[in-house]
C-alpha cells in the first residue's frame, strides 16, 4: 500500500473513533441530566417557617 492510502485509512478510523466517543459522551450527559430531573422532582421537601409571636 502507498503511504497516502495508509494515511487516509488512519484518518477515517480516527473520525469514526471520534464520533463514537462524542456520541457516548452525549448519551452519558443526557442520561445524567434525565436522572437528575427525576431525582429532583421526587426528592422535593416542604419548608416550613415558624414565627414566634410571643417574642
Amino acid at each position: 500500500m502507498k503511504k497516502g492510502t495508509v494515511k487516509l485509512i488512519g484518518i477515517i478510523l480516527g473520525i469514526i473513533a471520534s464520533c463514537i466517543v462524542i456520541g457516548q459522551a452525549v448519551k452519558s450527559g443526557y442520561d445524567n441530566w434525565k436522572n437528575k430531573d427525576n431525582t429532583e422532582s421526587t426528592n422535593q421537601t416542604a419548608q416550613v417557617q415558624v414565627v414566634d409571636m410571643a417574642a
